[in-house]
């Protein structure tokens, strides 16, 4: 950098370099190390100012700036410079336009995924609602064994759905199995809902507890294959916050709705199984704004219909 700084001083003597425009060049190049540091520091500074939705993309921009200075640094000697600033190329950091610009959210990729993760709602609601629950309040009389078979047979589904949710993906598609899946919510929540006994009450926790499992292979492959990779990231945490969302909106509800269940003006705990319907039936309602993945209709050897989902997803013509 020292020998870039010395050609400067010498540059500014001669004036034909102004035609040139050579020392204007120099000096910005002979500042470039103070001005790499500053770029660190600013860039850190913006990454905790910025809005969530602006930070997709910008590691990898960053990169492409920073790899264009170590191309400078490896060209420094005062020749191959000078030829740099002739050809307008003495601002290495501004770095240059991607060809291909990385993709951003669109409508069709927002509502797919909105729509999915409305199954990690379903897990994250199964999951605590049992927790919500008085069990002194539910078919009172029943063991303690009972009761602990009601709430810990939630978790024996999940492994057997999660262990078959990939051949099922594979055999009928993502879009499909979500779909089939939200089936399986509404006929474990009219089980729930309608038992008249301990046992009855078991096997709609195991049918939701199937659901769920299946619903924890198959959302975040979904989000996964539809997001570009530069969205991937952010869309793949939508999972978590699904399940998250679906625990913080059964305790909410067990405020009003936790006690004995008698009749239809007071259903109580009843209610609170029963709701897992109202999501599952949403989701069907709106399987119109989910679109099937590309990468299985590529599987498929479907690879126009891959071409025009992509289309859609990506906003481009290409």
């Amino acid at each position: 950098m020292q020998h870039s700084q010395s050609d400067v001083a010498l540059g500014t003597k001669n004036g034909s370099w102004a035609e040139l425009k050579v020392a204007e060049g120099l000096k910005k190049r002979s500042n470039t190390a103070q001005n790499l540091q500053f770029y660190v520091e600013e860039q850190k500074r913006l990454y905790q100012e910025l809005p969530f939705m602006a930070l997709p993309g910008m590691r990898r921009q960053s990169f492409q700036r920073e790899r264009s200075f170590s191309n400078l640094k490896s060209r420094s000697s005062w020749g191959s410079f000078t030829n740099l600033v002739q050809r307008g190329e003495d601002q290495p950091l501004l770095g240059e336009p991607d060809e291909f610009p990385e993709p951003g959210y669109t409508m069709p990729l927002l509502a797919s995924c909105c729509v999915a993760l409305m199954s990690a709602f379903q897990f994250g609601y199964n999951t605590g609602v049992t927790g919500a629950i008085n069990p002194e309040q539910v078919f009172p009389g029943h063991s303690e064994l009972e009761w602990a078979v009601c709430v810990s047979i939630f978790a024996v589904g999940g492994p057997i759905g999660s262990l078959t949710a990939g051949k099922l993906c594979n055999a009928v598609g993502r879009k499909k199995a979500l779909l089939l899946d939200s089936l399986l919510f509404i006929v474990a929540g009219v089980i729930m809902a309608l038992a008249f006994n301990i046992y009855m009450l078991i096997v709609g926790r195991f049918l939701v507890g199937y659901a769920a499992g299946t619903v924890s292979v198959v959302v975040p492959l979904y989000l996964g294959e539809l997001a570009p990779p530069n969205l991937r990231g952010a869309l793949g945490t939508g999972y978590q916050f699904g399940v998250v969302t679906g625990i913080l909106a059964v305790d909410l509800l067990a405020f009003g709705f936790s006690g004995p269940s008698d009749g239809l003006a007071h259903p109580g705990w009843r209610l609170l199984m029963g709701c897992t319907i109202l999501p599952g039936l949403l989701q069907i309602a709106l399987s119109s704004l989910l679109t099937e993945s590309p990468r299985w209709l590529l599987t498929k050897n479907r690879p126009k219909e891959a071409a025009d989902i992509l289309r859609r997803l990506r906003g481009s013509t290409d």
